[in-house]
């Protein structure tokens, strides 16, 4: 479980992005909705461990993670993978962006290559597999990003919008593979100002507005604000 307590976070340009937020996350996959500059992908970046906040407590697995040791940091570190909304990748082909990370935890070239040609065939893009990143689009960029950040089997795996730049059929791709990722018990946080996606995949849903917890609803309460909406119009 990743908890944030009284959690605050400033930038260093005095900006006040999160205030006083807490918030657990134990559910197979949460999504945090809001408009833009709410704070979503601020959130998501301490829950992440990649923000430090300015202050309160964030418990990974119930450890208070700034306050271990580097290695220890290090360790958590592994088991959580963040996506960037607009990813960039590694010089090099495809599949030796998708290899570096299993190299780097001791896996063997050999295991490495194998595991990478699966993901690309789960997620019908090997035909990049020899491509470089200045010759992907921003849809495919976000695809190997993606292929990158499973492949290791994370613990919690976090997407910042992670569909934006996808057309419908790799959208569903996507979607599909996540559900297959949370009956690996893989825990997906998922930061998106998209409504639909939310109700298509959460189990929990995190609404922030402002930097601040505004509340925590279900998919089915939010489809049913959807449809009131659309009968307004």
């Amino acid at each position: 479980m990743i908890e944030l307590k009284n959690v605050t976070y400033r930038y260093p340009n005095g900006i006040l992005a999160i205030r006083n937020v807490t918030v657990s996350v134990n559910s197979k996959i949460s999504v945090l909705i809001g408009p833009n500059g709410s704070g979503k992908t601020t959130l998501l970046k301490i829950m992440g461990c990649i923000y430090r906040p300015r202050s309160g407590e964030v418990l990974v697995n119930g450890k208070d993670y700034w306050q271990l040791s580097k290695q220890e940091q290090l360790r958590i570190r592994r088991r959580i993978v963040y996506v960037h909304e607009k990813p960039t990748l590694f010089r090099g082909t495809v599949l030796e962006n998708l290899m570096f990370p299993l190299l780097i935890r001791g896996y063997s070239e050999k295991e490495a290559k194998n595991r990478a040609e699966k993901i690309l065939y789960a997620l019908e893009i090997e035909d990049l597999r020899n491509r470089r990143r200045k010759e992907l689009s921003a849809g495919e960029i976000q695809l190997v990003a993606f292929a990158r950040a499973i492949i290791v089997n994370p613990e919690y795996l976090l997407l910042d919008e992670p569909t934006n730049s996808l057309d419908l059929e790799k959208r569903k791709i996507v979607e599909d593979y996540i559900k297959r990722l949370v009956q690996k018990n893989t825990k997906v946080i998922i930061a998106s100002h998209d409504r639909l996606l939310a109700v298509s995949l959460a189990e929990r849903i995190i609404i922030l507005e402002n930097g601040e917890l505004r509340g925590i609803t279900t998919p089915e309460y939010l489809f049913n604000e959807i449809k009131s909406s659309l009968s307004a119009i």
